[in-house]
């Protein structure tokens, strides 16, 4: 079994009978009072989106230096760099920023690092080639909290620093004009989980000023949302409005690379989701930093010529084919040395190699992770120093594992459940150690286990409303199943005259089911709190719909959770079936198009649409 442990919401009691008491159906109740929401109000906050950002950035401590700083350079026409990272969240952060400062008029310099060559973050062979170049002000992006020394090097050659951040401070924080990282100890800003490309979202509206909001958050939130989804973080509070706002933009963005890359992987006019974006968009953007070309994917992002952009996400591409080998060879030689491992060095796994591609070893760290349930560290050595990608797992917290174990490191940062850190070799062996150690202290008499988040539990049977339709196939043996486990669940047999041998078949079966409801197109039903509208192409009966419960509506394996709206579902031609699922926000992972005798359906990974559904109104 894929998970070995079930953690099950336990909502404070009372708070689900409040919350239905306020409307809310049963199921949605629980699932919100699991999550931690006890109030109607709480409730009504959770589920409802804005559209706006609505906290000001001032609010971040340092921002106002910030933006006092750069505006000076914008106004003396000072030479700004901006220094980046490699990964998708450093290079949109870039872009963005850049392509701000270029409106202004500013004359820019850009610096990503090279992963191989120069490591994460400041270093002081770049910020001495900025300030050749005629630098006098660096702002940071993504990058730089950690990076004092590097800080205290640019002050001494006169070029004055701006850290935007958004990773875990640790030590003291660098003396730069401004240090603008909400994680910071003395920031006071609400929303503590913002992208890098978050964070310089919010200066780039600070430098805008309050009457241009609107029009820079329009621009920038394509980008800003590609960045947050592929950062993996929590999808709440700032973050939810930037990427619903980017998703909602992305057909129209300015940005003509976004719009190649789309075209390059076959997405272009279809609906993209989170799910795109995180194992589409973002592997391949990824893929330059990785394999040491973070420069190519920047340029595919800021330049301005379609023909340009067409050779550049090409390719990206072509070097995330080539990722995708290097990573193959890696994650093989990995389970090698984990087979050969003690058991008491599986606790969490620390492995190492000098042959491994330094770019890619994040991303099989964060394979073995889930594969073994347990943390991984993947160390890249060379001469005699090895350069680490680590990962969590169930929680976990690496951040505050890898401080544990700072004696035996060269330097380390990052999050809880990702991190990088530097390391001597002849340490490995030790540090393997004492991390193992440190997990198994740190997890009870285990280690992590493979675990599923389950909101709540169907304590009731009757919060579920079956309703069975009939189509080609006999559906009896899954009712009778589903009958065994939710006794007395209402069963609603949707049929034309050309089932009525099914449905004789499951009275014999089922004595005890209602009255049958049979309705044609254009019918409805009352079925729990949902109006059910009967939408079926002539000739064919609706299908597929097989359990309605308050607002959430699950059809086959697939779950619609919402308001699923007014859109027609109802057969029609491909582009009619994308363009309904589209607007129902519910067309998720990659899919493909599937001619058939009964029309078009949309097959989604293991999840099929089929057009003959059923249409759930609110109400």
């Amino acid at each position: 079994m894929k998970f070995e442990k079930w953690n099950i919401g336990a909502p404070v009691p009372g708070t689900v009978d409040s919350l239905r008491q306020a409307g809310y159906p049963a199921l949605l109740s629980a699932v919100l009072a699991g999550r931690g929401v006890s109030s109607a109000e709480e409730a009504a906050k959770r589920l409802e989106c804005d559209d706006v950002l609505t906290l000001s950035p001032f609010a971040m401590a340092d921002m106002g230096k910030a933006v006092e700083r750069i505006r000076r350079a914008v106004t003396d026409e000072e030479t700004v760099a901006v220094f980046g990272d490699y990964d998708v969240d450093g290079i949109t952060s870039t872009v963005l920023l850049l392509d701000y400062l270029k409106g202004c008029g500013v004359n820019c310099l850009r610096y990503i690092p090279r992963r191989i060559e120069d490591g994460y973050g400041l270093s002081r062979e770049a910020i001495q080639s900025l300030r050749d170049q005629g630098a006098t002000l660096m702002v940071t992006v993504d990058c730089g909290v950690t990076g004092a020394e590097e800080v205290n090097f640019a002050n001494s050659i006169g070029l004055d620093v701006v850290v935007t951040d958004h990773h875990e401070c640790k030590g003291p924080l660098p003396g730069a004009v401004a240090v603008v990282d909400p994680h910071r100890p003395d920031c006071s800003y609400p929303f503590k989980h913002l992208a890098g490309v978050g964070v310089a979202l919010k200066l780039v509206l600070a430098l805008g000023g309050s009457g241009n909001e609107e029009r820079l958050f329009s621009r920038y939130c394509t980008l800003a949302a590609i960045g947050t989804v592929a950062d993996v973080m929590r999808m709440e509070g700032e973050n939810r409005v930037i990427v619903l706002r980017g998703l909602s933009a992305l057909p129209r963005t300015d940005f003509v690379g976004i719009h190649a890359l789309l075209r390059e992987v076959g997405l272009d006019g279809k609906p993209v989701t989170s799910v795109q974006i995180g194992f589409t968009l973002a592997p391949r953007i990824n893929a330059a930093g990785r394999m040491g070309a973070a420069d190519l994917a920047a340029d595919l992002l800021e330049t301005e010529d379609s023909r340009r952009a067409e050779e550049l996400a090409q390719a990206l591409c072509d070097l995330n084919r080539e990722r995708q080998t290097v990573e193959q060879d890696i994650c093989a030689d990995a389970m090698r040395q984990i087979e050969a491992l003690p058991e008491s060095a599986r606790s969490a796994l620390v492995l190492a190699s000098d042959e491994w591609h330094q770019g890619v070893v994040g991303i099989v760290a964060s394979r073995l992770s889930e594969k073994y349930a347990c943390p991984s560290f993947m160390i890249h050595t060379q001469e005699g120093m090895g350069k680490g990608s680590c990962r969590s797992f169930g929680g976990f917290n690496l951040f505050a594992a890898l401080e544990a174990c700072s004696s035996l490191l060269e330097g380390f940062g990052g999050h809880e459940l990702a991190a990088g850190f530097t390391i001597r070799k002849e340490n490995i062996a030790l540090f393997r150690d004492k991390m193992n150690g440190y997990v198994r202290a740190h997890c009870g008499k285990g280690v992590p286990v493979s675990a599923l988040e389950i909101d709540a539990a169907v304590t009731d049977p009757l919060d579920l409303t079956m309703l069975l339709t009939h189509g080609h196939y006999d559906h009896t043996g899954a009712v009778e199943e589903l009958l065994e486990k939710f006794p007395g669940i209402p069963v609603y047999l949707n049929h034309r005259d050309v089932y009525d041998e099914t449905d004789r078949r499951m009275r014999q079966l089922f004595p005890s089911l209602p009255a049958t409801v049979s309705y044609g197109d254009g019918d409805t039903v009352r079925v729990g709190s949902l109006t059910v509208s009967v939408l079926a192409t002539p000739g064919h009966s609706a299908g597929s719909v097989t359990l309605l419960c308050g607002d959430v509506m699950f059809a086959g394996d697939t779950l619609f959770a919402g308001s699923c709206g007014r859109t027609d579902l109802a057969g029609g031609s491909v582009d009619d079936m994308l363009a309904s699922l589209a607007r129902l926000g519910r067309l998720e992972g990659e899919y493909s198009v599937l001619p058939g005798h009964m029309g078009a359906s949309i097959l989604s990974r293991e999840r099929e649409y089929n057009p003959f559904m059923l249409q759930a109104l609110r109400g």
